[in-house]
């Protein structure tokens, strides 16, 4: 029932929406002695700008990567830094390369955003990367109908964020990746509902049918607090029997995340999520979520292959962060203000999983009853003041257990590095990172190293280890 309100309310908003984007906004006519323009104008013949304001923002980060030290034989091999593969495993000490960028044209409250990605940059990999022209696309418009109700309408080919964890790089709640309509309302500066939905287009090379997505949040944003609920559901029924499409299944997300600011302290963020999942290899990337880009990861990285992925997960993730000075804000001297550049980052993640499965040996990877446990710490001073780039040092440790039952499913890393700023908002550090890994990290139970060992032709997945020295290099970007 709450599904055919959602789609009823969806698609009321849809037809409302022109009216929206014009609201408060008095008509305009074409004077009949205006000259008429009898051959038609295509974006790359150019023309004036008008009101149209352009704007360009991105975040870039490219790292070199090395197997036991600067200029090494080769790249490692590791557990930790395949977005797609690693699951629960993956931190964000040994990323690979990203770029992703955002071009913008405002007129007045109406905006066109296009945005561009590219991950594995080709020229240097040579392999096949993730990258699109553009990734996304849309128009967004925002509406005055009253003194205290703001309107903010989206169409087009969008993603939508919700429940994001920066220490990890991913989200509890879901992003979405799907064509559609967003509409939120804020009432008194503080008070948001947002209501969208949409779908992802049918992938026939990957047995993906039509996925129909929608969500509604809820929220409350004060300067020292805020709070937003969420549900999220996404689907496929689309069984078209002319192809592969047999099998329906369904992705419901149901949570929260709160943000605080602590006096003398810092930021503190807490999120937590309930999913439940139906034949899940059968849904397609309409929604990311725990480092799975679809129904079939959450497969492959939690849920196991009972009932082609059917169970549920409990979620949860935190962060802190410290700003020392921040709680010496009443002290006195001079020598207060070098502490201006010393920060600490606290950050953990937990996932419970339940599934048809019976509690199996240590082999199954998506047994039920399974506890996934992640924390560490990020500490860092920039010596700010000194006149030459802000030198920066830093220590950072991550502990990660794939099963709270069996420490040799678990791995250590320990990373210090040191780093400039070049401008504002652009980096250059080296990191050197130590590994510690539990008795079973091998290509036994991760798929990333059993790849690469069945094309080196090793047919023994159990003395297939990951690197346990890695010297990266890295330059990153935000603007």
């Amino acid at each position: 029932m709450l599904a055919h309100k959602m789609n009823l309310f969806v698609l009321i908003s849809a037809l409302c929406a022109p009216a929206l984007l014009h609201a408060g906004k008095p008509a305009v006519f074409v004077s009949p002695d205006e000259p008429m323009e009898l051959t038609h104008r295509f974006a790359e013949d150019g023309g004036e700008a008008g009101d149209w304001r352009f704007a360009w923002h991105g975040y870039a980060r490219m790292p070199v990567r090395f197997a036991g030290g600067p200029l090494a034989e080769r790249g490692p091999d590791l557990v930790d830094d395949n977005y797609a593969q690693s699951g629960f495993a993956y931190l964000r000490i040994n990323e690979t390369e990203w770029v992703e960028l955002a071009l913008s044209a405002q007129n007045g409250s109406t905006r066109f955003v296009a945005g561009l990605f590219a991950a594995n940059l080709s020229d240097w990999s040579d392999r096949q990367g993730n990258s699109s022209t553009p990734a996304t696309a849309f128009i967004e418009h925002t509406a005055t109908p009253h003194a205290r109700l703001e309107l903010t309408t989206r169409v087009g080919m969008f993603w939508r964020r919700m429940g994001y964890i920066s220490a990890y790089d991913t989200y509890l709640i879901g992003r979405t990746h799907t064509a559609g309509l967003m509409m939120q309302a804020r009432a008194y500066d503080h008070f948001l509902l947002e209501v969208g939905g949409g779908g992802h287009a049918r992938n026939s090379q990957e047995v993906f049918g039509f996925g129909p997505t929608h969500w509604l949040m809820l929220g409350v944003e004060y300067p020292q607090i805020q709070v937003h609920g969420y549900r999220l559901k996404t689907w496929n029924e689309d069984e078209d029997k002319s192809r592969s499409y047999t099998k329906s299944g369904e992705l419901v997300v149901s949570g929260f995340d709160t943000k605080l600011a602590i006096p003398y302290v810092g930021r503190l963020a807490y999120t937590f999520s309930f999913i439940e999942a139906e034949n899940s290899e059968f849904i397609g990337r309409a929604v990311e979520l725990l480092h799975s880009s679809d129904g079939k990861n959450l497969k492959l990285n939690f849920l196991g292959s009972e009932q082609s992925g059917t169970g549920e997960i409990q979620t949860q993730g935190l962060e802190l962060q410290w700003s020392l000075r921040r709680s010496l804000k009443s002290a006195k001297g001079g020598w207060v203000r070098h502490l201006d550049g010393a920060e600490v980052d606290l950050y953990g993640m937990t996932a419970h999983v339940a599934t048809p499965h019976e509690v199996a040996a240590i082999g199954d990877p998506g047994k039920n009853d399974r506890r996934y446990l992640k924390w560490g710490a990020d500490i860092r001073y920039r010596a700010l003041g000194l006149g030459w780039k802000n030198p920066t040092i830093a220590f950072r440790y991550d502990r990660v257990m794939m099963h709270t039952d069996h420490d040799s499913l678990s791995f250590r890393v320990y990373s210090p590095r040191i780093g400039f700023e070049l401008a504002s908002g652009v980096e250059l550090f080296a990191q050197w990172s130590r590994y510690d890994y539990g008795d079973n990290i091998s290509g036994d139970f991760f798929d990333e190293l059993a790849e690469r060992a069945t094309r080196s032709a090793n047919a023994n997945l159990a003395e297939v280890r990951p690197d346990s020295d890695v010297f990266k290099l890295q330059a990153q970007a935000r603007w």
